[in-house]
């Protein structure tokens, strides 16, 4: 199937045509990979072209170039079943018996590295062998057919090779790349001493054309770090100093600090805890005290019940007095109701029958009556008349004078009679206006004695009540005046006074503790300038410190020259070649340290080089003269001398300025203290001073109100009887009225009554006059008639009978009302002479009732005022037994059963008990509420605060020998002590005092020192500093180094120049100005105190301390460390390019600084040059993959091959097609040819040229090739 003869010699020619070198990689194979049924070989000791078409497979043979370096494979060839793509260990293993292998030279022994499928799962398998590369390795036995590659151990085992499997890609890349890793000694791919383990991301760059700075920082800081040494890479490896570590260290260095610090206010808080105690003593005093005031009040209570009892009793007993005389007036007044009812309704019923009889006109009938002798005698006259009329008609003549003298003694009769009669009605008449005068004249007597009793009786009564409203309005005036300026109790007066002098003095205090305090700010402010000043002088003398040491160190890096280097060499063997050689070659030259192998040769003489013979007295003196160097060392030297005395000083100064700061800054505080404490003392004062002045207002309010009170129950009193005499005046106007009215209505009805009586008269004396004339003309006319002798006697006669039975009819009326008249003069005389005194008896009596109803009236107002007094007498009892419940109430809630702290076992002084007991149960409650309130919470809170600053900072400390521990055991001692009872705060209040003063204090002493020794670990700082300062001058070496490195590949022709510029300066790290400072206090306090020392630190040593952590916590984890220097490195690049400048910072504009090209060309440019400055002298070969160099022309591609061939480093590109022109700059050139696109059988042709003559011919450099290219072969 295939020619094994034609292999062996393929190999043996290949073999014989590695370079002799040290390390590198030689050639790779694909044993049936994705050219199937091939093994293809391609040589890399040299750059390699490959050609073939798209497709072919020349990317994926690039591909594997930057696995060998160490790249996962997985990042070079990207598996998805989505877009059809094939891993890795699909693609170049498809199947059992597919390998990758790279011979490689270790430390020129032939090496393989063997990639391969063992499992079929997809999986990438490594190993290392100690052996070139063995085709029976690969093969069975026959040699007809591949050997599967689960079996290669065995194999390898069969040859007698040792072989190193790796199980991961990191293991295989250490092994290659870390020249300190296991097996790397034998199948390492550089020195021991070297660590090339993060080259590998620049194979990936070149590969992908991107520049990842990450990647090359990261190369940069395996550099810096590896020229630490290993103590030097422990101190980067992790922090010194951690929060870990320190955290609880801190916290109790702030304990003791604290607790330093709060020293000063020790005395405050055991007078604090004094005040406490005397005051809970005060507390005991007032709580007895207030048990003896509630005994008394007790007392006083049980008297008053007993007074009010009294008084209800006396209250009823009165009362039922007052009513028993209430009922006998009444009975009074109803035995004269009853009295009255006899006379009045006699009274009654006589006025009633004189009415009845006045209304069926009785005087008329009495008259009648009386008129009736008249009649019977005119009757009888009429009757003599008639007979004599009659014995005339019988006797004219001789009776005619008797008849006339008759009528005529009868006219002198009627006449007489008439007078008489008109005499008698005269007098009757005068009797009755005699009568009416005296009546009317009794009724007014009668009214004004009336009148004058109601006024006597009204005028008493208005007195009485006028005299008591005047009393009542002065003291109205009288309280008004006192409310006008109510008075508090002259010991709250006493009070006030002395309280507004403290608060008064308290204020000055306060203002002389603002005085103070501006003063300590002022030098505070003061203390901080100068610290800040001092610490500017200190960081710029350390920083002329340091840049002079770094000075020294250059040039004593110049006087000696680094190790290998010329200067080096000549300084050991060749004395005064500063004055030959030293006048000939540059610095660049003497410092090289790579592959000038410096050597004497005998004989030679001094003045000729090269055969050559030259008067080097001609040329100007070397720059690098050791003795012109050494005196700038010296120079050098006496300046970092006098700067280290200076930075001394500073220190010093600093020093002196930060115990200054503390000091200002104690005072600050204590001064900032004394203020509040002023202030407290201040507010407390104003607070006790206006709760005095509350007192004394609330006193005056009370006696205000008191007075206010009276004073409207004196102006009801005024009211009522203002109300009373209106009543009065009231109740006299309307009796009086009725009086009057009385009188007049009496007046009037009796001189009605006797108007009508003479009225009566006057009527019966005018019909007696009529009568008379009446009779006398009848008389005259008989007469007349008589003399006449002709009397009509008929005529006359029938007159006669006329009148006679008139007189008969009246005569008959008159008899018929005599009984009736003579009842009516009966009751005229017996009953109507009782109406006067009937009306006297009714009078009497109804002014007995009247005056018995006063007398209820008064009765009934005494008996209210009494039953008054009585109530206020009950209800001031009332009160009194109220106010003393209340002052039990209060003694009992607000003292007795109040308990402000629980547990406080004090006893109270028998002095200030019997002080207490004497004052009253209000003011031992206010006392009480003063001190067991506002007063014992105040001093409790203050006592409580104090102990509280202390315990704060005492709880801070969590290991186990610390104060917290040491207090807690004096709090067990004390919680044990019953004189404290269960008082938290007095008994923690009690321990922090005995810690300080009593048996805590040696234990202080000793927590003190033994965390004194707990900061002696911040020596590592220091020693972290200092490697950092030379990580960052090996960074800057390297750059320094790559800057060179660059400059030898100046022969582009569009490209001038290309500079990098690697930026690590710590400087601008926020944590590095920490870290140095921390650094500094450190050395100045070991050098204050001779090195270890049971002193702890300064608080500036401190302060810098929390502030490295602090900004260790935040931002060194992610920023520092010896893996994480490189996120602190940063690029910038700079390109001329046909004289323009261009410049890049990021790798996106590093990747298109220019053309395509050009930008490429800068690319291998940079690193190149990050390769040489790692790689150093060691004959270590590297290859690279670059893809499609068909962007840069023929002339740049030649530079480009002849620099890398320079540097030692060999190329490997893949090209669809090339000239013959372009072949010819490549060592190796090969065709891939893929006959059948669906098909893995690829065949990898060789074209062979001389590159020296140009003559190309074609070479079977592949065995398994059946068919060579027609083109290549026609060229």
């Amino acid at each position: 199937m295939y020619d094994l003869d034609e292999f062996d010699q393929a190999t043996a020619y290949n073999t014989s045509t590695i370079a002799p070198r040290d390390f590198g990689l030689t050639a790779i194979y694909l044993v049936d990979s994705y050219p199937k049924g091939r093994i293809v070989k391609v040589e890399t000791d040299g750059h390699t072209l490959l050609t073939g078409s798209n497709g072919d497979g020349k990317t994926a043979f690039l591909r594997l170039l930057p696995v060998f370096y160490g790249e996962t494979p997985g990042t070079m060839v990207r598996g998805s079943a989505s877009v059809g793509n094939k891993s890795f260990a699909k693609f170049y293993f498809p199947r059992p018996c597919s390998y990758v292998v790279y011979e490689y030279l270790s430390h020129g022994s032939p090496k393989m590295a063997i990639f391969f499928d063992a499992n079929g799962t997809e999986t990438v398998d490594r190993i290392f062998a100690d052996s070139a590369f063995r085709d029976d390795l690969f093969l069975n036995n026959e040699k007809d057919n591949f050997a599967p590659s689960n079996t290669l151990y065995q194999r390898l085992r069969s040859a007698n090779i040792g072989y190193h499997r790796c199980g991961s890609v990191d293991e295989f890349r250490s092994t290659l790349l870390k020249g300190r890793a296991q097996k790397s000694a034998q199948f390492g791919l550089c020195e021991r001493i070297q660590d090339l383990y993060h080259i590998t991301p620049l194979f990936k760059s070149m590969f992908s054309r991107s520049a990842s700075f990450d990647d090359l920082a990261i190369v940069i800081q395996d550099y810096a770090t590896d020229k630490l040494s290993p103590e030097g890479r422990d101190n980067l490896r992790s922090f010194p100093v951690k929060p870990s570590d320190y955290e609880v260290i801190l916290e109790e260095y702030d304990v003791l600090q604290a607790l330093e610090f709060n020293l000063r206010h020790l005395s405050d808080l055991k007078s604090s805890r004094e005040a406490y105690l005397a005051t809970l003593k005060s507390i005991a005093a007032l709580k007895e005290a207030a048990t003896i005031k509630l005994d008394e009040l007790q007392k006083t209570q049980h008297e008053l019940n007993e007074r009010r009892e009294e008084i209800v009793t006396q209250k009823l007993d009165r009362l039922e007095e007052l009513q028993t005389e209430h009922e006998a007036i009444r009975e009074r007044q109803e035995a004269a109701e009853r009295r009255l009812q006899d006379p009045k309704a006699e009274l009654q019923e006589i006025t009633s029958r004189l009415g009845r009889y006045q209304r069926h006109n009785m005087d008329a009938k009495k008259e009648l009556v009386e008129t009736l002798p008249d009649l019977q005698k005119k009757r009888d006259q009429l009757q003599s008349e008639l007979r004599a009329l009659q014995n005339q008609i019988q006797d004219v003549s001789a009776r005619i004078q008797s008849q006339v003298q008759d009528l005529q003694n009868l006219k002198a009769e009627n006449s007489n009679y008439a007078q008489k009669r008109e005499i008698e009605l005269g007098e009757q008449r005068g009797q009755l206006k005699d009568q009416h005068h005296q009546h009317v004249e009794r009724i007014r007597e009668r009214a004004r004695a009336t009148e004058e009793r109601l006024k006597t009786e009204f005028e008493k009564q208005a007195s009485e009540l006028r005299q008591k409203i005047h009393d009542l309005d002065k003291q109205i005036e009288r309280k008004r005046g006192e409310m006008a300026s109510p008075s508090a109790p002259q010991e709250l007066l006493k009070q006030n006074k002395a309280l507004n002098t403290n608060r008064l003095t308290a204020e000055q205090e306060r203002d002389t503790a603002e005085r103070e305090l501006n003063a300590a700010e002022t030098r505070l402010s003061e203390a901080r300038e100068n610290y800040d000043h001092a610490e500017r002088d200190y960081r710029r003398q350390d920083q002329v410190e340091s840049d002079i040491g770094e000075q020294i160190g250059r040039l004593k890096t110049l006087i000696n020259g680094p190790e290998g280097s010329l200067i080096q060499f000549l300084n050991r063997n060749k004395p005064g070649w500063e004055d030959t050689l030293g006048r000939l070659l540059s610095d660049d030259v003497l410092l090289h340290n790579q592959n000038l192998k410096p050597r004497i040769i005998p004989g030679s003489h001094d003045s000729t080089i090269c055969g050559i013979e030259i008067d080097f007295s001609g040329l100007p003196n070397a720059d690098l003269n050791p003795e012109r160097l050494q005196l700038t060392l010296s120079e050098l030297e006496r300046k970092y001398e006098t700067a280290l005395k200076e930075t001394k000083l500073a220190a010093a100064k600093l020093s002196n300025c930060s115990k200054a700061h503390e000091r200002a800054h104690k005072e600050k505080a204590e001064a900032l203290s004394n203020r509040d404490a002023a202030k407290r003392k201040v507010e407390e004062a104003r607070k006790l001073y206006e709760e005095n002045n509350r007192e004394i207002d609330k006193a005056k309010r009370e006696a205000r109100e008191s007075i206010e009170a009276s004073i409207t129950e004196l102006q009801e009193n005024v009211a009522t009887l203002r109300q009373e005499l209106d009543s009065h005046k009231i109740k006299h106007d309307t009796q009086l009225n009725e009086a009057n009215n009385t009188e007049q209505r009496e007046i009037n009805e009796a001189q009605t009554e006797t108007n009508q009586q003479v009225a009566k008269i006057d009527e019966a004396i005018r019909n007696l006059q009529r009568d008379c004339r009446a009779e006398e003309q009848r008389l005259n006319g008989l007469i007349s008639k008589i003399k006449q002798g002709q009397p009509d006697n008929e005529k006359e006669v029938e007159q006669l009978n006329e009148r006679l039975s008139t007189i008969e009819t009246e005569i008959a009326k008159a008899k018929e009302s005599e009984s009736e008249v003579q009842v009516y003069l009966a009751f005229l005389n017996e009953e109507v002479p009782k109406i006067e005194g009937l009306r006297e008896s009714v009078e009497a009596i109804q002014r007995d009732i009247k005056a018995t109803k006063d007398e209820l009236v008064t009765h009934r107002k005494e008996k209210d005022a009494e039953e008054k007094n009585f109530d206020r007498s009950i209800r001031e009892t009332e009160q009194k037994i109220a106010g003393v419940q209340d002052n039990q109430t209060q003694l009992e809630n607000r003292v007795i059963t109040h308990d402000p702290l629980v547990g406080v076992a004090t006893v109270a002084d028998p002095d200030t008990v019997e002080l207490y007991s004497q004052q009253s149960p209000e003011a031992i409650a206010n006392k009480y509420q003063q001190t067991a309130g506002p007063g014992i919470r105040e001093k409790h809170n203050a006592l409580k605060e104090k102990t509280e600053r202390f315990l704060r900072v005492f709880h801070n400390s969590r290991r186990d020998n610390s104060p917290n521990s040491a207090l807690n055991a004096i709090i067990e001692s004390l919680e044990k002590d019953d004189a404290l009872g269960d008082d938290r705060t007095l008994i923690h209040g009690t321990a922090i005092v005995r810690y300080f003063e009593g048996d805590g204090k040696s234990d202080h002493d000793t927590i003190k020192g033994a965390l004194a020794q707990s900061f002696m670990g911040l020596d590592a700082i220091v020693k972290y500093e200092s490697a950092l300062k030379r990580v960052e001058s090996n960074i800057k070496r390297f750059g320094k180094e790559l800057s060179d490195h660059i400059n030898q590949a100046r022969d582009f022709p569009s490209i001038q120049n290309i500079q990098v510029n690697i930026d690590f300066d710590l400087t601008k790290l926020n944590y590095w100005s920490y870290i140095r400072s921390l650094a500094r206090q450190v050395e100045e306090w070991k050098r204050n105190n001779g090195g270890l020392s049971r002193e702890l630190p300064h608080p500036g040593l401190i302060h810098e301390l929390k502030n490295y952590l602090r900004t260790q916590n935040s931002s060194m984890p992610n920023d520092t460390g010896l893996d994480l220097l490189y996120k602190q490195i940063n690029f910038s690049f700079q390109v001329v390019e046909n004289g323009q400048l261009r410049n890049a910072n990021n790798p996106r504009e590093l990747e298109s600084i220019s053309s395509n090209g050009l930008s490429y060309i800068v690319l291998i440019v940079v690193f190149q040059a990050f390769l040489q400055s790692l790689r150093g002298d060691s004959d270590i070969h590297f290859n690279w993959a670059i893809d499609e160099l068909r962007a840069l022309d023929h002339k740049n591609r030649s530079v480009l091959l002849e620099m890398l061939e320079e540097n030692n480093i060999h190329l490997i590109t893949a090209c669809p097609d090339y000239d013959n022109r372009d072949t010819r700059i490549f060592d190796a050139a090969y065709r891939i040819n893929r006959p059948d696109k669906q098909s893995d059988e690829r065949d990898f042709m060789r074209i062979i040229h001389d590159r020296n003559e140009g003559n190309e011919t074609e070479g079977l450099d592949n065995p398994f090739a059946h068919a060579l290219e027609g083109d290549l072969a026609n060229e």
